[in-house]
């Protein structure tokens, strides 16, 4: 990934997901996600614009990011199971993409956000011991039933644009 100011790019998301229970609404599906070194040293902000997430299985189900401008550490992420975030972690959310729009194919669909979404700016808090963070946190969640087949079922690609 090369990352350059003012122009957009793109970061490939990996889940691993679970093919049996089914997901439910509001539950994690992948796990915590770390986008390692999203913005260059010195300048910790940008702005999110846009995301994808690809489904091997065909479903109409609504999803949502949460994004988190450091490491939710004293929040666990159970995949599978609804997302309780500690209280100490919820100044570090900084996003809920609803991603709304969806597409589906034979086989397969893609999940999208609604076509007007505003960038969402972010900026990048240091870690516990203030050293500077280059990451952003994610979390992908069921807006309903998921049934997936494999565990490599989902992906996704994410946009940004940095200062």
């Amino acid at each position: 990934m090369k990352l350059v100011a003012n122009k957009t790019t793109q970061i490939d998301l990996t889940f691993t997901v679970e093919a049996l229970p089914d997901y439910s609404s509001g539950d994690v599906v992948g796990g915590l996600v770390t986008v390692s070194n999203v913005v260059r040293s010195g300048l910790n902000s940008g702005k999110i614009v846009g995301a994808a997430i690809h489904n091997r299985v065909s479903h109409a189900v609504d999803l949502s990011l949460i994004f988190f401008n450091a490491n939710p550490s004293g929040t666990t992420f159970t995949e599978n199971s609804a997302l309780t975030i500690a209280a100490a972690d919820l100044s570090k959310v900084i996003a809920d993409l609803a991603l709304t729009r969806h597409r589906q194919f034979v086989g397969n669909s893609v999940a999208l956000p609604a076509i007007n979404q505003s960038p969402i700016p972010f900026e990048l808090q240091p870690g516990s011991d203030n050293v500077e963070n280059l990451n952003l946190y994610l979390v992908l969640l069921a807006g309903g039933i998921l049934n997936q087949a494999a565990t490599t079922d989902i992906s996704g690609a994410l946009f940004i644009e940095i200062d």
